[in-house]
């Protein structure tokens, strides 16, 4: 029995002075470290900085380790800089100090370096020519698809938190939904949302976020020649028109209609401000010249979208008969 009583008094020595070493090693409170920017993202230049209330830092000796390889160590060494890593690959920062008074401390930060791309479309019709993108405008349906490059995880088993002009989006955030459709305000022409998403891990120990600002633009009407032969000639918009001829086939292309189709719109042509014949009120109009008439006039296209009455736009052309 005594020998067992003896046993247990070393083995209580013993750990004693353990428990108070290691408070002492690894009591990370006592300085953190401040990287600028705060949140870099991949391949990104970082000063990262000891700073301490505790102690004099300029007095410490600091050790920097930078993905397990020192990367600076001296007397007052605070401060280092580096660059984080590509897309999808982790950087791990450690910092060890030893005080003037002897106490070994240490931190270590991790940048997972993951990056997110945010792709949007605009629900509004273009011509079918068209290449370009389809441009937001009032009214508009925006769909935004969030892209996020995190090492060993799939986009469907991310979290995403989506936030409109700063608000939570609850509905539309959680898991694997990567993607948010929003509709831009109908009665504002300077229409602009901010759309902000952070995209984490399950365990939440990798996040990212990125965000993007979609504004509303202006509605868009060129006019173009429709040769009976060649079809509409795309290629070049009409500015202003000079005719030798009598006869000529105009064609008014709108841009960037939040409608179903083109069918919903409607046209309205003009000549000198007189409005023409009531049955022409399709997006092509035959202009004919009686012969022998010269001079200059100024043809007007009204474009509408009646279920939206702020959806509109009108332009002339100005058209010289030789």
């Amino acid at each position: 029995m005594l020998g067992l009583v003896f046993f247990g008094l070393i083995f209580l020595t013993a750990i004693i002075p353990f428990s108070s070493y290691s408070q002492s090693l690894f009591n990370t409170e006592d300085f953190f470290i401040k990287t600028s920017p705060e949140s870099p993202g991949p391949d990104t230049e970082v000063a990262a900085e000891v700073v301490s209330f505790n102690f004099d830092v300029n007095r410490a000796y600091i050790t920097w380790i930078l993905n397990g390889k020192t990367g600076l160590k001296g007397k007052g060494e605070k401060i280092l800089k580096f660059s984080t890593g590509q897309a999808g690959k982790s950087t791990t920062l450690q910092a060890f100090v030893s005080t003037e008074d002897g106490a070994q401390l240490q931190k270590t930060l991790t940048f997972s370096n993951a990056e997110i791309d945010l792709l949007w479309e605009a629900q509004t019709l273009t011509p079918v020519w068209y290449q370009g993108k389809a441009l937001a405008t009032p009214g508009s349906k925006i769909r935004i698809s969030a892209f996020p490059r995190f090492f060993n995880a799939s986009p469907e088993n991310l979290v995403y938190q989506w936030k409109k002009n700063y608000q939570p989006l609850v509905s539309s955030s959680g898991l694997g939904k990567r993607t948010l459709e929003f509709t831009l305000a109908m009665d504002d022409p300077y229409a602009r949302d901010k759309i902000e998403v952070e995209v984490s891990n399950l365990t939440k120990t990798v996040s990212a976020q990125k965000s993007i600002q979609i504004e509303a633009r202006d509605f868009k009407l060129l006019f173009y020649e429709n040769n009976p032969l060649e079809g509409i000639r795309f290629q070049t918009a009409l500015s202003n028109l000079f005719l030798k001829q009598e006869n000529i086939e105009l064609k008014a292309e709108s841009y960037f209609f939040a409608a179903e189709d083109k069918n919903e719109l409607s046209f309205e042509w003009t000549i000198n401000r007189g409005k023409v014949a009531p049955q022409i009120t399709g997006s092509i109009f035959g202009l004919n010249i009686a012969p022998g008439i010269t001079g200059s006039f100024s043809l007007e296209a009204n474009i509408k979208n009646p279920k939206k009455l702020i959806q509109f736009i009108q332009k002339s052309l100005a058209v010289t008969k030789e």
